[in-house]
């Protein structure tokens, strides 16, 4: 069985692909080489670098950027196509789009993604794509990482029965910031290529005032293989409804 989870990101696009229960992580970033968290983790990750290009107009950037986007895409399905069993069944996790992203990136996450879509739906022998909203990749590894708690609210004749997922530190699954997605993994234990690094570097990560580029999207990847295993096994695929 492989399982494949891709964060997409227009600058930062990471994929975890599982197989035989062993993983390897690809990082398609505009980051230099040099840049300090790519360094740190270089040896851990895969790194894929994008330069796009800059173009002298308006219409020139938005009709290039779709051959740009595309050729990353090939790029990416390529690196799947040769790290899964294509004889084996392949699940698929690929995160959805936060609606709070400015207008502008979200237009161009979709044009993107929409691209991505159509090359994994190429990939032999897939059996299930998920597409996870945020809020539901956080929800799920939460109860998968903390468990959860069942609680009565309510008068003494009226009461309802809640069921509550938090962390260590009382924060809703639903509520995670990536601080928190950082903690699954340390707190959860899951292995991966950049656990011992990542356990390592962890108290200076969460001193800082934000988690960088490529370990927020790494992180994602990362949780998002775990759900979408837990699901596999559970035979209880993610399926949310539209709002």
């Amino acid at each position: 069985m492989n399982i494949v989870s891709i964060d997409p990101s227009i600058a930062s696009t990471a994929i975890a692909i599982k197989k035989s229960n062993k993983m390897i992580l690809y990082n398609y970033t505009t980051k230099d080489k040099n840049y300090k968290w790519v360094k740190t983790f270089n040896n851990d990750i895969v790194f894929r670098y994008i330069n796009y290009t800059k173009y002298k107009t308006y219409s020139e950037s938005e009709i290039n950027k779709i051959s740009e986007y595309d050729e990353i895409c090939k790029c990416m399905f390529e690196d799947i196509i040769k790290n899964i069993d294509v004889n084996e069944p392949t699940y698929i996790g690929i995160e959805g789009y936060s609606y709070g992203s400015s207008v502008g990136y979200l237009v161009d996450l979709v044009c993107f993604s929409t691209l991505l879509r159509k090359y994994l739906l190429q990939i032999p022998n897939v059996k299930k794509i998920m597409v996870v909203a945020p809020k539901s990749l956080k929800t799920n590894i939460c109860e998968i990482v903390y468990g959860f708690k069942i609680v009565e609210e309510g008068k003494r004749v009226i009461k309802q029965v809640k069921k509550i997922n938090t962390n260590k530190m009382g924060v809703k699954g639903g509520d995670f910031d990536k601080f928190d997605m950082l903690r699954c993994i340390i707190d959860g234990k899951i292995d991966s290529p950049i656990y011992n690094n990542l356990l390592l570097h962890c108290e200076t990560l969460l001193s800082m005032s934000d988690i960088k580029k490529p370990i927020e999207d790494i992180v994602d990847a990362i949780l998002l293989n775990k759900v979408v295993e837990d699901k596999i096994l559970k035979n209880d695929y993610i399926d949310d409804e539209i709002e």
